[in-house]
């Protein structure tokens, strides 16, 4: 973990993770998936350590203001949803979102969001 506040749950990883992306459940109780767009619910983000491979064990920040990966331009107060890859972009009404942009970026930045995962 990376030592921010939050609350954090232990998940197991059914493919690789990268650092600072999102998540979405599995199909099993107690596993995630890299988040692949707005389309399901996205349960949280890895922080400073992702998962290596599929079975390992990955912590998840649920809440608070964690750290993502940006897929291009954010402004803070967007809300946020997931591109192909996992990174947060600013979501259009129907995405699941993961919570608001707290600090304004761009592709590749780390930035801090308030995590309220709902759906718009």
């Amino acid at each position: 973990m990376s030592g921010k506040p939050g609350f954090y749950r232990s998940y197991i990883a059914l493919a690789a993770i990268l650092a600072y992306r999102i998540v979405n459940f599995g199909a099993d109780d107690g596993t995630v998936a890299p988040a692949v767009d707005g389309s399901k619910f996205l349960v949280g983000t890895t922080q400073i350590v992702g998962a290596d491979d599929a079975g390992d064990q990955v912590d998840i920040c649920r809440d608070g203001l964690p750290e993502v990966q940006y897929g291009g331009v954010v402004a803070k107060g967007d809300p946020l949803t997931s591109d192909a890859d996992g990174k947060a972009i600013k979501a259009v009404e129907g995405n699941y979102i993961i919570g608001y942009a707290e600090v304004d970026g761009v592709e590749d930045d780390i930035g801090l969001y308030f995590a309220s995962p709902d759906k718009i």
